[in-house]
């Protein structure tokens, strides 16, 4: 899909929908379905059963396009999302930093106390794999919107195949850095 072929508009209740040029017609991303529906000549969504409020962009497709596709789960998201945020426009995930500092201090007080310890920070760490898993969900819908004014939807997934691989790649360096500190570093400094 090219920009000639597709155009990305945002959706306003007060203007009338154009009816869609000969051989196009319109698909739009559901907020409900976190996925691309075909639209009728209202815009409304025409399999899913949600209301046209729910439609976040509308695009006008050739009659022979396949509808895009969202993947349920964006990787790079889910392996480091306090750099995949900020690179989207979510600032507010820099706060994962300390929270992950705080994670690896739960789970190496765990390995050497043991105890409740090994309770709690099972508990941090399930509750981390569950906010990861639903933000990661979420996370290409909210990226795509960012940028739905600018790329096509296959601009977009090139760019998120680019920014998973990056982010698995840090996220084995942060882990190897981890590791390597809490078992050579970390007990000569705090044994005195």
């Amino acid at each position: 899909m090219g920009k000639t072929e597709m155009e990305a508009f945002a959706m306003d209740e007060e203007e009338q929908v154009p009816p869609a040029p000969e051989g196009m017609r319109y698909a739009g991303l559901c907020r409900d379905c976190k996925d691309f529906v075909e639209l009728d000549d209202k815009l409304n969504p025409r399999d899913c059963g949600h209301t046209k409020d729910r439609v976040a962009v509308a695009l006008l497709l050739g009659e022979s396009e396949p509808l895009p596709h969202l993947p349920k789960m964006n990787w790079g998201a889910f392996f480091m999302p306090a750099l995949w945020g900020p690179g989207h426009g979510q600032w507010y995930l820099i706060l994962m930093y300390p929270i992950l500092i705080f994670l690896d201090n739960i789970v190496y007080t765990a390995v050497h106390a043991g105890g409740l310890y090994i309770l709690l920070a099972v508990a941090c760490l399930a509750c981390m794999l569950a906010f990861l898993i639903v933000y990661a969900r979420g996370a290409n819908m909210a990226g795509y919107l960012r940028v739905s004014h600018v790329k096509t939807v296959d601009e977009y997934l090139k760019g998120e195949k680019r920014w998973t691989w990056a982010m698995i790649a840090v996220a084995v360096v942060f882990i190897v850095f981890a590791t390597y500190y809490n078992i050579a570093v970390r007990p000569g400094v705090f044994a005195g």
